[in-house]
């Protein structure tokens, strides 16, 4: 059984579930005393995205694999190029093949759908909209025809999915209050629905950014492909680091949330270490990644990653997950205080 689960976990990369059940959690957090409030709900939501991520994660590796990406990684490999190759080693070894994995894929769905069903009966037609863009964006994110993360479209598309959709999934399916004729939208839930896309977007960018001669080698013409330079893609890189804990800010500033949500800059060291790091990374300077911090929060298989020398990629990647995840608990907190007092 053990071994059953931990090759689920490989499989379905459950490690990063962090960054859809945090958001998804602020979301529930954030409707408490607003409209028909349901946890139960809310919690159903939280689980159906997890689900629907953990497809999304499988569906990734089922394309990479029929398009042989892997091939050009360790062509890359074998000239000395840093590039990323532990992908889809359960297809590779043959622990399963294509088609197993296509159920595995079909059952994490099909899950995902019933608990849709019921969550449709009680909210209606605006949760099954949220679903049938986010079913359409996971598909087409690297399925054909469309192909979407291979024309510059992933990390836009990752950030919507778990941001604003996630987001305000969780939040109608909670407590319905997403939208009514009388106020309209519920801003307050858009607002931080974007901030938090925003670093979900990074979660993928730092990858592509460090993945980018890779990727461009591959055809796969990532957001950090297509800005091309070093300079560019970096500066892209801080707004994406630094431009949510801004609008945080701006928003106490002029008084629209309370002043404590300011403790989400406690993420502001994560954020600098990281843009440090990825600078030193892209232009060659040494930078030790085998010892992170730890403040930096939890690294996980560490040293797996620098047994097969990918630390410089996973430290980077969890970091971003951790700000991300950081961010998010913060804002959770402070609004349970703010509801208790």
């Amino acid at each position: 059984m053990k071994k059953k689960l931990k090759l689920w976990v490989d499989i379905t990369r459950a490690y990063a579930l962090p960054q859809c059940i945090m958001p998804g959690a602020l979301a529930l957090v954030l409707a408490i005393g607003i409209g028909d409030f349901n946890w139960g709900l809310g919690l159903l939501a939280i689980f159906a995205c997890c689900l629907v991520h953990l497809a999304g994660n499988m569906l990734d590796d089922y394309f990479d694999y029929k398009y042989d990406l892997l091939s050009v990684r360790t062509e890359m490999r074998k000239q000395g190029i840093l590039s990323f190759t532990p992908k889809y080693f359960y297809l590779k070894d043959g622990t399963l093949t294509l088609a197993q994995l296509g159920w595995i894929i079909a059952a994490h769905i099909v899950v995902a759908i019933a608990i849709g069903v019921v969550i449709f009966v009680y909210r209606g037609w605006s949760v099954v909209a949220i679903a049938a863009v986010v079913g359409f964006l996971t598909y087409f994110y690297s399925g054909w025809p469309f192909k979407l993360a291979f024309h510059g479209f992933g990390e836009i598309i990752i950030g919507i999915c778990f941001g604003p959709c996630l987001m305000c999934g969780v939040f109608e399916s909670t407590c319905g209050g997403l939208y009514s004729p009388e106020t309209g939208l519920y801003w307050p839930i858009v607002l931080m629905s974007i901030a938090v896309g925003i670093y979900v977007t990074a979660i993928l960018y730092v990858h592509s950014l460090i993945e980018r001669d890779t990727d461009k080698a591959s055809d796969k013409n990532t957001f950090a492909v297509l800005l091309g330079t070093n300079k560019a893609g970096l500066a892209a890189f801080a707004v994406m680091l630094f431009l949510p804990l801004l609008l945080v800010v701006g928003c106490v500033a002029v008084g629209y949330i309370h002043w404590a949500y300011l403790f989400v800059l406690l993420q502001l060291p994560r954020c600098i270490w990281l843009w440090r790091s990825t600078y030193c990374f892209m232009y060659g300077i040494p930078f030790d990644t085998k010892n992170p911090p730890k403040w930096l929060g939890m690294i996980e298989r560490l040293h797996d990653a620098i047994e097969h020398d990918v630390d410089y990629y996973v430290v980077r990647w969890m970091c971003m997950r951790n700000i991300n995840t950081g961010f998010c608990f913060t804002i959770v907190l402070v609004k349970i205080i703010l509801t208790l007092i």
